[in-house]
């Protein structure tokens, strides 16, 4: 992987949320991929498919 190997990031973290906000939340994290998204043709050299994931869940220690 070379340069990219170095370039990899993680994040993980918390937020306390409600039901909706945690919907809102994804609505902006998709809006977010969409924005980055671009055909073949208006690739820049250079760029590679980066394959993301997204998993949120409540806390199964915290009481509702």
């Amino acid at each position: 992987m070379g340069d990219w190997s170095d370039a990899v990031p993680y994040s993980r973290g918390s937020v306390r949320l409600t039901l909706d906000e945690l919907k809102s939340f994804f609505e902006d994290y998709l809006a977010l991929l969409k924005r980055y998204q671009r055909d073949p043709e208006e690739t820049p050299r250079g760029a590679r498919t980066v394959l993301t994931r997204f998993v949120a869940f409540p806390d199964p220690e915290e009481e509702a």
